[in-house]
């Protein structure tokens, strides 16, 4: 991941953890920060994303969580609990959280899933 995406990215997580630590409401919030986009690294990753124009919900946080948890610690249950929570969900707060439609066809929750 370039050090621009991974730096903006560092500094959303932690506008995030705010938010979940001091007790506010995450998953409809309009995030003010967001991180940018990777395009090309890593490969693929960017087919996983909610493509509006600005995304200001939750949604392609959780990709990115995803995908560096995949990393870090590889044999983590908490991915794959992920998806079954947000399967879970009713599809109205699904589209709140900016979750696409055809979330679970995507490359990096269809394994999850």
């Amino acid at each position: 991941m370039d050090e621009k995406v991974f730096c903006s990215l560092l500094h959303h997580l932690s506008v995030l953890r705010n938010i979940a630590a001091h007790h506010s409401r995450l998953w409809n919030s309009n995030l003010t920060i967001s991180f940018q986009m990777p395009k090309k690294k890593p490969e693929n990753l960017h087919r996983n994303f909610n493509d509006i124009r600005t995304p200001r919900r939750i949604y392609n946080s959780l990709v990115m969580l995803v995908h560096l948890v995949q990393i870090i610690e590889p044999g983590s249950s908490w991915p794959r609990q992920l998806a079954a929570h947000i399967d879970s969900l009713d599809p109205s707060l699904q589209s709140e959280m900016e979750i696409p439609d055809d979330w679970k066809t995507r490359p990096l929750w269809r394994a999850l899933c």
